[in-house]
């Protein structure tokens, strides 16, 4: 989409804002990584493989490390089976796996990210 977003990668945003000792950027499989760190995270964005497979896996799993008060972010999630943006192609598996996960979950609220009145999807006790 021309004009929409920046021209920058995000390691370079995170560079010019001066946040690099609190960003870190995983390039890992989420199932692989989630199953093997200690850390607790504020912020998780899962960009996996968007099969439902994957999704109901990574979400939990996400939940579990996840700060309290922390947040996670899903590519591709469209609520409600609807793209956010007019001609944008919709893969349901992010969007689906939440409502299931959050049945399960520690009283998480989701809101889209593309017109919400509230924060971004988060997780809390």
């Amino acid at each position: 989409m021309e004009g929409f977003g920046s021209t920058l990668a995000p390691a370079e945003i995170v560079r010019r804002l001066g946040m690099t000792a609190r960003v870190r950027f995983v390039a890992s499989p989420s199932l692989s990584f989630l199953a093997t760190t200690t850390d607790s995270f504020d912020l998780i964005f899962l960009d996996g493989d968007h099969s439902s497979r994957t999704v109901y896996r990574e979400v939990p799993a996400a939940l579990r490390r996840l700060a309290p008060g922390g947040f996670i972010l899903l590519h591709d999630y469209f609520p409600g089976g609807r793209p956010l943006m007019h001609g944008e192609p919709v893969i349901p598996a992010p969007g689906s796996a939440w409502p299931a996960c959050n049945a399960r979950g520690p009283g998480s609220r989701c809101f889209p990210s593309g017109n919400s009145t509230g924060p971004p999807s988060s997780a809390g006790g």
